[in-house]
């Protein structure tokens, strides 16, 4: 960041959660808590990988907005092992809520931000993103 002689269009933070369940449906009890646009009915649906931009407004981008990108799922882990020609048996199965928040400046932005604009533009993406952690999906 300041002093470091990097120029740098965007800033982005990434982070990444898998809360452990005890089962595909206490997995998606966990992604019914925490998603308001996507009618999540454990036991009765598979599959979900839900990803969605918010955008959320921002003074300190030419755009005036940052992105909000998350990515929602519900995840099964298996190990499975087995002999050449025998049968193939589980051995670890287990069951995650996986959520991704990505908070990044926008993509058209194509000028180099100056060396004052990044730790602001940093520390309002970090605010940002422990937001939608507590918050959940939208703003």
């Amino acid at each position: 960041m300041p002093g470091c002689g990097l120029s740098a269009l965007r800033l982005a933070l990434v982070a990444q959660a898998f809360a452990p369940a005890d089962s595909p449906t206490s997995a998606y009890e966990i992604l019914k808590d925490n998603l308001t646009s996507v009618a999540v009915q454990p036991g009765k649906m598979r599959d979900l990988w839900f990803r969605v931009n918010w955008p959320i407004s921002s003074d300190l981008t030419e755009e005036k907005y940052l992105n909000r990108l998350t990515t929602w799922a519900s995840v099964t882990v298996s190990t499975r092992g087995g002999s050449p020609g025998g049968p193939i048996t589980t051995m670890i199965e287990r069951y995650y809520a996986y959520r991704e928040i990505d908070v990044n400046s926008p993509a058209e932005h194509s000028e180099e931000l100056h060396a004052d604009q990044t730790v602001p533009i940093f520390e309002e993406i970090s605010r940002v993103l422990l937001a939608t952690a507590e918050t959940g999906e939208r703003p």
